[in-house]
């Protein structure tokens, strides 16, 4: 019974693990898992045109960061209810690229 349960608990760390890392993943890159699976499609069509295709809301590491989170690492650990801004309108590296 209990080697039983040790198994148990080892596969699902491992799958809450992979979970996470998927989640971080998607933070880091700032998508959600439809903007992900989008993106793999534009990926292959842009190659085979010979074009390279980049995801237009991921603005680096730090700016996803404050994009998800906020701009402090305070209010990184609230639990907030709504969106900053509109919820229409959002940061992209087109708008990155044109500050500089």
């Amino acid at each position: 019974m209990q080697v039983t349960l040790l198994i148990l608990t080892f596969v699902l760390a491992i799958a809450l693990a992979s979970l996470m890392g998927w989640h971080i993943h998607l933070v880091i890159s700032n998508k959600t898992t439809i903007e992900y699976h989008e993106g793999v499609t534009a990926k292959l069509k842009a190659s085979k045109m010979g074009r390279s295709w980049e995801h237009p809301y991921d603005v680096g590491l730090a700016g996803n960061l404050v994009d998800m989170f906020g701009d402090g690492l305070f209010q990184w650990l609230q639990i907030r209810a709504g969106l900053r801004g509109t919820g229409t309108s959002f940061l992209t590296i087109l708008d990155d690229k044109q500050r500089t």
